[in-house]
């Protein structure tokens, strides 16, 4: 019984995370959010076939929209953020 605890949930064949975007036509029910939702689901099971989960792909999305690098604004939060290192 515990062994499947760490399995990712599923219904049929996609992963359940994917179809986070139908929830949202659900929400509102248009042509244009259900075609909004097909290409949700279309792109988080492309993602699937990857190896790559919902929750790390918006990682890697802010990674690449914000960089990789931390801005270092104050010296108390820059101390904070490197706590240990000297």
């Amino acid at each position: 019984m515990w062994r499947e605890t760490a399995t990712n949930p599923r219904l049929f064949i996609l992963d359940a995370r994917a179809l986070f975007p139908l929830g949202i036509f659900l929400l509102h029910i248009s042509k244009a959010t259900f075609y909004i939702a097909l290409i949700g689901v279309l792109i988080f099971t492309f993602l699937m076939r990857l190896k790559i989960g919902p929750y790390t792909m918006f990682l890697i999305l802010r990674c690449w929209l914000m960089g990789r690098d931390r801005v270092r604004t104050d010296d108390v939060i820059y101390r904070r953020r490197s706590r240990g290192l000297k």
